[in-house]
């Protein structure tokens, strides 16, 4: 599955007020996809050569596999 995010991306180039936007129907995972997202970091968008605040949206992809002899 996949968990949709909805964030804030900082001038600082952090990540703040995520949220999910589409859940991948597994509470689990959604939750797991927040604390990852805590730790991303990006370049910030620039206006006029100054960082700004801007809003994101990420895709996590799940792919969880079987294991082996199921």
């Amino acid at each position: 599955g996949t968990t949709q995010l909805a964030f804030t991306i900082t001038p600082s180039g952090k990540v703040r007020g995520i949220r999910v936007a589409q859940s991948s129907g597994n509470g689990g995972l959604d939750d797991a996809a927040i604390l990852c997202a805590k730790a991303w970091r990006y370049n910030p968008a620039q206006r006029g050569g100054e960082a700004v605040e801007s809003p994101w949206v990420a895709n996590v992809v799940w792919a969880v596999q079987k294991p082996p002899g199921t």
